[in-house]
This record gives structure tokens, sequence and C-alpha cells, in this order.
């Protein structure tokens, strides 16, 4: 990715209030610690008043002697939030959507549950968020907590939990520690990230500090459990969180929880989002104890039928 297209989808992604921290070059540049390469897709016409965020990854399938080799547009990487943003509605998204599905041979598109959905024919799945509307104010906001959520925020202040903001690689590599912690506890996980896309999101951290940040629950100084956050526009997402089990009887993820939705507010943020939970009710149901809306997204994917056709004959001839 040049400069060039960076600035162009760096100034769309600030001028398209829906868009989400996961629609920024940040969340592509982040990718890149995995092996994707930033891969923003612009209209034909040569505008830059639109763009379809996007990471390719490359990928080959192989059976006796036979190879397929697939590219793949993921919009966006993780499968976070994807899908066209624009400058003023500046574009005609169908036919953006039209040209996007001709750029790999495989197009991922997870929608923003801040924008209209756009209807597609293509193969699609339902999936949803949790988001609280922080527009009425923390007192609002606390109104919608189940007692037991509040009953775990005061019992974490009593036990003296405090929340603060990491400040050093050795705070994020002790909160990888906790998510390694955490896998262990956790069945089927829905991802696995290593070490490096840490570093990456940590090393981005400190030249963008108003977009990234990890919080910290903490126990006499040790880190309890903690959060890594994305701020863009409108939008806060909990991306991301893990917690150390010898810790679970002070309640940190519920001040954590309470601490971040406050600072949000008194930045002015309109929306908090918990971000979709991979089917895991445990975690569904933490999070809808803080009182937020459930919001649908759609998963969607077009595959080249000359992709389509190839894998069937492939799986016919057995290779």
């Amino acid at each position: 990715m040049d400069d060039e297209d960076w600035r162009a989808w760096w100034n769309i992604a600030q001028s398209d209030s829906t868009a989400t921290f996961f629609h920024s070059p940040l969340w592509a540049k982040v990718a890149e610690a995995t092996g994707c390469d930033p891969a923003p897709q612009f209209p034909s016409t040569g505008q830059r008043d639109a763009v379809f965020p996007a990471v390719r990854e490359t990928t080959s399938v192989s059976k006796l002697g036979a190879t397929l080799n697939i590219s793949i547009l993921h919009s966006t990487f993780a499968g976070c939030y994807g899908g066209i943003i624009a400058k003023d509605n500046a574009t005609d998204a169908g036919e953006f959507y039209q040209e996007v599905k001709d750029m790999a041979d495989v197009v991922n598109v997870v929608g923003n549950p801040l924008r209209s959905e756009f209807d597609l024919d293509w193969d699609s799945s339902e999936d949803f968020t949790q988001i609280l509307d922080l527009s009425g104010g923390m007192d609002e906001v606390e109104n919608g907590f189940t007692k037991s959520r509040q009953k775990g925020i005061d019992a974490a202040r009593d036990k003296g939990v405090t929340v603060r903001e990491a400040n050093s690689e050795s705070d994020w590599k002790t909160y990888f520690e906790a998510y390694q912690d955490s896998l262990e506890r956790w069945d089927n996980p829905t991802s696995n990230y290593d070490w490096p896309i840490f570093e990456r999101i940590y090393d981005l951290g400190q030249e963008y500090p108003d977009h990234i940040s990890l919080k910290l629950a903490c126990v006499e100084g040790n880190i309890a459990s903690g959060a890594i956050i994305f701020s863009w526009n409108q939008h806060v997402d909990y991306w991301h969180g893990a917690s150390f089990s010898e810790y679970f009887d002070y309640n940190p993820n519920d001040l954590l929880q309470y601490s971040i939705i406050e600072d949000a507010i008194d930045a002015g943020y309109r929306w908090y989002d918990f971000n979709p939970s991979g089917g895991h009710e445990g975690v569904i149901q933490f999070k809808s104890e803080f009182g937020p809306e459930r919001m649908k997204i759609y998963r969607r994917t077009h595959t080249d039928p000359k992709i389509e056709f190839a894998s069937m004959i492939k799986e016919k001839l057995g290779l």
C-alpha cells in the first residue's frame, strides 16, 4: 500500500461517521503481523471519495499434484466490521460492490452495525453484536446494569481493584500471559493469536494513542485482567479481553468495563461496542448485563464461479 492510498483511506475513514476502527488503515496495519497485505479497493472511476477497506490473503489448496491458488479479500481482518465507506455517500454502493466482487477469487464482507445493510446477493449468515448507546450519559447507562453487575462493580471497589492504562511493553506482555491463561480455560476458542499481533498493536498504540489503548484492572498493583480498546469517530470497541483466573474473586472485569464505559462517555463517544462473541453464551450473558442492545450484522461471501466450479471438479475427482 503506497502513501497515497494510505492517506486517501485514512481521510475517507475519518469523514464517514459510521466508520469504525476496523474500517481504518490502522486495522490493516495490524493484519500485516499475520501475513495479510493491506489492500484497499477504490472505485474504477479514479475518485478517492469511497473505499472498500480490505486485506488480501493468498492461499492454495493442493492434493495429489493438483493446486488451486486462491486470492481472498477480507473486509475486514479477523472477521471484524467492513464494507464500503464513503465521504457524504459519494458513491453508488451497488455499482461499487459489483466491481469489488471481481477483485479477488473470494470476497468476504462483515456488515457494519452502524450503517444500513446493503442487500447483496451473496452467501450470507447472520450474527449480532451488543452495543451501548452512550448519548444519555453515565447515570442513564448505569441504570441499565443488572443488579449482579452492579454488585460486582461495588465488590471490586471494596476489594481495592484499580483500573489504569497500560504504559509499557511489559504491561502488554503480562496481558498476553493473561490471554494464554484464558485460552487454557476456554472451550473451543474462536481465535488464537500469537504475540506478534499484540506487539504490532502495542507499537501502533505508541504512535496513535487516541485510537488504541489497553485498559488494565489491577489487584495490589498486579494485573488481574485487561481489555484492548479501539476508538474511531463515534465508536469505541472492546476488541479483546483476558484475565488471570486467580483474581476472579475480585470481580476485576466488572470494574474494568465500568471504567471503560465511563471514560468513553467523558470523551464524548456515542457508542460502546462489546463486539460479537463467537457464539460463547457465557460471554454474551456477561456483556448483556451492562444493558446493551443486540444489533444484527451479516457476514457475506462472494466466490468466483470459476473457483466454485474448480472446487467441485476436484471434489468429484477426489483430488
